[in-house]
């Protein structure tokens, strides 16, 4: 096995391990959906510019590429995201709620919203939509509101280990790419190294969103670094000055 061959290798356990901890979260998902009566449910997060929610995770296969955003302001996920408050409505009307609608092919009837919490701080929202085939065809009763709130809490420990897992990724790769160059490798032919899945579903929103409640002047530090790190590392002085 040569030098090319042994950074793959390392580069795509650790990507492995980044989509393992999405599938554990995923498997919650799945259960939580069952439990609450919805017809599908899905984990949104802010995006690296704190402008859109993105689908981490969704049952619904066109949602959980993780392509469609929808604008903080337009939808009421952007609501339960600002305001840390569940929301369970019949017939939602919002903007967001008609792209969505209009992306995945499904209209939404019946929508519970629920803020996954970490810390004393909202890191993403559960959403619920519509109804099974068993459920009673009717908006969200509070059993089902508190089930959800239940899975939430989980939601917030699958996330925790989901980001750490990237983050993990994504220093190591900064560290294989400097390896490879020592072995006069080009690291744009590492398979693995060059990867951007789910950055801006994961890394980014470890980075970013953790600056919601600091100051001007401590956001603007942590979210140079975070540029840093989702750089190819050769700018640790600019970061520094």
């Amino acid at each position: 096995m040569n030098g090319t061959e042994v950074i793959e290798e390392m580069a795509q356990r650790l990507l492995a391990a980044v989509e393992n901890a999405r599938g554990d979260l995923k498997a919650i998902v799945v259960r939580a959906n069952e439990k609450v009566g919805s017809a599908e449910a899905s984990v949104m997060v802010m995006n690296e510019a704190n402008t859109h929610l993105q689908f981490l995770v969704s049952l619904n296969d066109k949602l959980d590429t993780g392509d469609i955003e929808v604008a903080r302001g337009e939808a009421i996920s952007g609501f339960v995201f600002e305001s840390g408050q569940m929301v369970a409505k019949v017939h939602p009307d919002s903007v967001g709620a008609d792209k969505v609608a209009g992306e995945s092919g499904v209209k939404t009837d019946y929508l519970l919203a629920v803020p996954i919490m970490a810390e004393g701080r909202v890191v993403a929202v559960g959403t619920f939509v519509n109804r099974s085939s068993s459920a009673p065809e009717q908006g969200f009763i509070r059993e089902e509101l508190d089930i959800a709130q239940y899975f939430a809490a989980l939601y917030a420990v699958a996330l925790k280990t989901h980001r750490q897992a990237v983050m993990t990724y994504r220093i190591a790769c900064t560290d294989l790419r400097g390896l490879a160059a020592q072995l006069g490798i080009d690291p744009t032919t590492v398979s693995g190294l060059d990867e951007e899945l789910l950055f801006a579903r994961g890394f980014e929103d470890t980075i970013f969103t953790i600056g919601n409640e600091m100051s001007q002047g401590q956001r603007s530090t942590w979210k140079r670094f975070g540029n840093f790190l989702l750089s190819e590392g050769d700018d640790e002085e600019d970061f520094l000055d």
